[in-house]
């Protein structure tokens, strides 16, 4: 994979977050399946079974963040006036908390474009919740 600044965490709402790579305490990827160039043509999309990521965090404040009661969600294809990466409005994180519905992830470069997507397992008996999502956080990681 080409070196990567940036992942977006995409959601089944096509909500998502912008987290550095520096914030990736880890990263681990599965094999992948090329399913070709993306929808909207932003390097090639792949498929993959396994994905497991641990992304730091400073202050557990910022893991309060309530999508339902945001006057301004974290970033859905809306004009929305606030930011969805995780360095320049932090509480953005905690989105990962309150629902399993992690579609993938937008792998970008320095000029934060995108260039690989990589979509997770998704269990298909629910379309909005992902049944093979786990999420903990803890001792400042999510």
């Amino acid at each position: 994979m080409n070196e990567f600044y940036y992942v977006d965490i995409v959601f089944e709402n096509v909500e998502s977050i912008r987290v550095r790579a520096d914030r990736l305490v880890r990263l681990d990827v599965g094999p992948q399946k090329e399913n070709g160039v993306t929808a909207y043509g932003e390097g090639t999309s792949y498929s993959t079974d396994s994905l497991h990521m641990a992304i730091s965090f400073e202050d557990e404040a910022v893991l309060a963040y309530d999508p339902n009661t945001e006057p301004h969600p974290a970033g859905m294809y809306t004009s929305n006036p606030l930011s969805n990466v995780v360095h320049e409005r932090p509480a953005v994180l905690g989105r990962i908390l309150h629902y399993r519905n992690i579609v993938n992830l937008t792998f970008l470069d320095e000029q934060e474009q995108a260039f690989k997507t990589v979509y997770v397992p998704w269990r298909e008996e629910d379309e909005y919740s992902n049944k093979y999502m786990e999420v903990e956080a803890g001792s400042g990681v999510i």
